[in-house]
């Protein structure tokens, strides 16, 4: 999920970024603000998740067979 909305926000990003000539400053920092925040999502949705402590998933298990 997180390499697709990446490949997606990226040239989407750069296309606009590209655009900005004769924008009002609002609108810029708007579109920086909400293509970045949408392009970094992507990225943080492809970072590992955690991992689990299987001691503690094993010792469960061992208790509810007895």
């Amino acid at each position: 999920m997180g390499v697709a909305w990446t490949v997606f926000g990226l040239p989407h990003l750069i296309y606009h970024a590209m655009q900005f000539g004769g924008m009002p400053l609002i609108d810029v920092i708007g579109n920086i603000i909400g293509l970045g925040g949408s392009l970094l999502l992507g990225m943080v949705l492809m970072l590992p998740g955690p991992v689990a402590d299987r001691s503690v998933a094993e010792t469960d298990d061992k208790e509810n067979n007895r």
